[in-house]
C-alpha cells in the first residue's frame, strides 16, 4: 500500500508537467532554449538519489511540517516526513525521464503531420493534443513507464522521506500521513538477513524483492499491449 500511494503520488506529480515541458521544447520554445533546456533538466537525473534523500529531510519535510503547523486544524499533517513528501521528490526524479523521453518521441509524429492539420485550419493547441501526442503515444506511454519504474524503485529518497511507519493511511489515499514502501523495508531489514537466515522475516524480504519484479514485468507487458495498440489504431487495423 505504501509503494502505491507513493508511486502514484509521484506520477501524478511528475507526468503531467513533464508532457507539457516536452510539448514546450519539441514544439513552442524557440531551437536555441531547447539546447540550453535540455541538458539543465537531463542533469537532475545525474544528482544522487542520497542527496534528494537529504534535501527532502532537511528542507521539504520542515517546510511541511510547519505548514501543518499554520494550516487550520494542522489539516491531517501530523509529521513532515510522510508519502506527500516522498511522493514529491519522487516526483521530481522521474520528471527528467518522462521529460527526456517524450520530447525524444514527439518529433517522431512527422512536420508533416504538423503541417498537414495547420493547413486544414488547425490551432496549435488542436494540432499537439489531436494529432501530435496521439502520433507519438506509443513513446509517451514508454516514457510514463519509465517514470513508474524509476519511482518504484526508488530506495533512499523513501527510505529517508516517508517516515516508515508500517501502516496502511486511514483512508488509504491519505498522502500526509507516514507509509513504509518495499523497497525501504527490503533496504532497513536486509542489513540484519545473516542473523535471521532461514527466518520467516528472511524469507520476506526475498518476497518483496519478488513482488517488485512481478509488477515491473507486469507494467513492461501492459506498456507492450498499449503501444501495440495503438500502432493498430494509427494504422487503420
Amino acid at each position: 500500500a505504501g509503494s502505491f500511494l507513493v508511486t502514484a503520488g509521484a506520477v501524478a506529480l511528475a507526468v503531467p508537467p513533464g508532457l507539457f515541458a516536452a510539448l514546450c521544447m519539441s514544439d513552442i520554445l524557440p531551437f536555441a532554449a531547447r539546447q540550453v533546456l535540455k541538458p539543465v533538466i537531463e542533469m537532475l537525473a545525474a544528482i544522487p538519489s542520497v542527496v534528494y534523500g537529504f534535501f527532502a529531510l532537511t528542507v521539504v519535510a520542515p517546510m511541511m511540517q510547519k505548514a501543518g503547523e499554520w494550516l487550520p486544524g494542522g489539516f491531517g499533517i501530523a509529521s513532515g516526513v510522510n508519502a506527500l513528501t516522498a511522493s514529491l521528490i519522487l516526483g521530481v526524479m522521474a520528471l527528467p525521464t518522462v521529460v527526456s523521453v517524450s520530447e525524444d518521441a514527439l518529433p517522431a509524429a512527422g512536420r508533416e503531420l504538423r503541417a498537414g492539420s495547420y493547413a486544414l485550419g488547425a490551432t496549435r493547441a488542436e494540432t499537439l493534443f489531436k494529432v501530435v501526442i496521439p502520433a507519438s503515444a506509443s513513446g509517451i506511454v514508454s516514457a510514463v513507464l519509465l517514470g513508474v519504474m524509476r519511482a518504484l524503485g526508488e530506495t533512499m529518497v523513501v527510505w529517508m522521506a516517508s517516515g516508515n511507519a508500517a501502516q496502511i493511511p486511514k483512508p488509504w489515499y491519505n498522502l500526509l500521513q507516514p507509509v513504509r514502501t518495499l523497497t525501504a523495508t527490503i533496504a532497513g531489514d536486509m542489513g540484519e538477513a545473516d542473523q535471521m537466515t532461514g527466518s520467516a522475516h528472511y524469507h520476506v524480504l526475498f518476497a518483496m524483492g519478488l513482488c517488485l519484479l512481478l509488477f515491473s514485468f507486469a507494467c513492461n507487458l501492459a506498456g507492450e499491449r498499449i503501444v501495440a495498440r495503438q500502432r493498430r489504431r494509427l494504422r487503420g487495423g
